[in-house]
């Protein structure tokens, strides 16, 4: 749950929504063999959102939507200083979402930090989106929850860009 959410019942996803998970919304979506358990990435914001819809046209009781900056914050609060994850070049790629599970955020979530980057609904000054959490390829220091002044184009995929759900109740 997201404690300090604008919304009541807020639950924010486990862990970033995996290959398998959103293949099973788009089947046409490629990842390789090996990877079912590692975040959806190459996905556009369009894309997270219309996942977004689909999940809610399952579930008739809760819509589901991107995390804002915010909330994407309160879901990993701040990271401990001795945290595992996958950030610097540890391993050379993504790696699977419970690979660094040891490692929880403050609402009891995984994989927030370090393996990849994170879409959110909140945008810069530019329209340019927020993206949080750091990746693989990215310097520790670049993982800190607090740091907000990344961002994407969210009408393209990247790399090391995946995304994770929250979830209300209608």
């Amino acid at each position: 749950m997201l404690h300090g959410a604008p919304e009541q019942d807020a639950y924010i996803g486990y862990a970033p929504v995996t290959n398998a998970e959103y293949a099973t919304f788009d089947p046409n979506f490629n990842y390789e063999a090996g990877t079912e358990n590692y975040p959806a990435v190459n996905v556009t914001i369009a894309q997270a959102t219309a996942y977004c819809d689909w999940l809610a046209s399952q579930d008739g009781a809760h819509a589901y939507r991107l995390p804002t900056d915010e909330e994407w914050i309160l879901a990993a609060g701040h990271m401990p200083k001795d945290v595992s994850m996958n950030s610097g070049y540890v391993e050379s790629g993504l790696t699977a979402v419970n690979a660094y599970s040891q490692t929880t955020g403050a609402c009891g979530g995984i994989d927030f930090w370090g393996n990849c980057w994170e879409w959110t609904s909140s945008t810069d000054a530019n329209g340019l989106y927020i993206i949080k959490g750091g990746s693989w390829d990215s310097d520790r220091d670049d993982c800190r929850s607090e740091k907000s002044d990344v961002v994407r184009d969210g009408a393209q995929g990247y790399a090391n860009v995946g995304f994770r759900v929250v979830r209300t109740i209608l």
